[in-house]
């Protein structure tokens, strides 16, 4: 029944449309309007092509200049000038598509009297990846997971210029947390040289993180929810004050990356699970992270660790926190330091 009412409704979306855009006999007041929005429909969809084409060309042309450059730091600024560049493009785009929504709601309500219960339309472009949600049905869910964390690592020469990870040096390691408006902001580094192939060594980080059963503290809790194929993990971690209701909840979408020198292990927080919703009463994370395992001798690893993350800075009523005597940027460096610790022991 539900898939029959849907496809009566694709049909009248349909007719709809057409008898907007059909062409017009005579150009009377009313179709006068209506060979307007005809008109502005076909540039608006005509510019979305456009753009489509010259993000296409921009990134081939762009991502050949990139593989031609031999310097590391030429290749890292022109891979940050093309993100840039295809970012601007890319919104551009999503401009027109939006007008194009916009225009096509217009005129359905001149032409709609009295609206009947359709579905709403989809917005183009808005995918449950870049929502950062998972949905329930299985297939789209293994894209959309794929996708947020593919996405992520694309995003990883940003996140190490921003950092200035790799100017560390070993033995580096640093925790900040900070106050900024409504936001408290988290980020976190750790450079160290490690004796053992980087492969071994990248082993090591990902059974941390793919191995059930890893023992923790009591306010830290670490839980594999689901796994998508041998290098896709779906982890759940929550962190309590005093070991009893978690303050603090993070949803990973964990992957692993074994390149020829390195072994990379990106993490970013899915922000929405309709198979997993967030408990009440908790803070919710929305972190990147990257872990780093690159061969530096025949017998020795780099292992580099980049976390940048944020929280709001108002927990909610229901939040432990709210009877604490600390500030919750106090409680959150606390909190943060201890799964600091924590993943800092079992990496070893």
């Amino acid at each position: 029944m539900e898939d029959d009412a849907s496809a009566m409704n694709d049909l009248i979306d349909a007719a709809i449309v057409n008898s907007i855009l059909a062409p017009t006999p005579s150009l009377s007041e009313p179709m006068h309007y209506q060979q307007r929005q005809k008109l502005e429909l076909a540039y608006l969809r005509q510019q979305a092509v456009d753009l489509k084409l010259q993000l296409d060309a921009l990134t081939s042309t762009k991502t050949l200049q990139v593989q031609t450059s031999s310097n590391y730091w030429e290749k890292v600024a022109r891979n940050q000038k093309l993100a840039s560049e295809l970012a601007t493009l890319e919104n551009a785009r999503l401009k027109r598509v939006m007008e194009d929504q916009l225009v096509l709601a217009s005129a359905l309500e001149k032409v709609l009297a009295k609206r009947p219960r359709l579905a709403a339309t989809p917005m183009m472009d808005m995918a449950d990846w870049k929502l950062r949600r998972l949905p329930t049905d299985p297939s789209s869910r293994a894209t959309a997971f794929h996708a947020i964390v593919d996405d992520a690592y694309h995003a990883l020469e940003t996140m190490f210029v921003r950092s200035g990870i790799w100017d560390d040096p070993p033995g580096h390691r640093s925790l900040g947390v900070a106050e900024d408006n409504d936001m408290i902001l988290v980020s976190i580094k750790s450079v160290v040289n490690v004796t053992g192939p980087y492969l071994e060594i990248g082993d090591r980080f990902w059974s941390v993180w793919n191995a059930s059963g890893t023992t923790t503290p009591q306010h830290l809790r670490l839980e594999i929810v689901e796994r998508f194929d041998e290098n896709g993990v779906y982890v759940r971690m929550s962190v309590s004050l005093d070991a009893t209701m978690p303050c603090m909840y993070l949803m990973y979408a964990i992957k692993r990356y074994v390149l020829g020198d390195r072994v990379i292990i990106v993490q970013r927080s899915v922000l929405d699970d309709e198979s997993h919703p967030v408990p009440p009463g908790v803070l919710v994370g929305n972190y990147s992270a990257c872990m780093v395992a690159q061969a530096i001798g025949p017998n020795l690893t780099s292992r580099r660790v980049c976390v940048q993350g944020k929280l709001p800075a108002q927990p909610p009523m229901e939040n432990p926190l709210r009877h604490q005597n600390l500030r919750v940027s106090d409680a959150v460096l606390k909190m943060v330091r201890l799964v600091f610790d924590t993943l800092e022991q079992l990496f070893s």
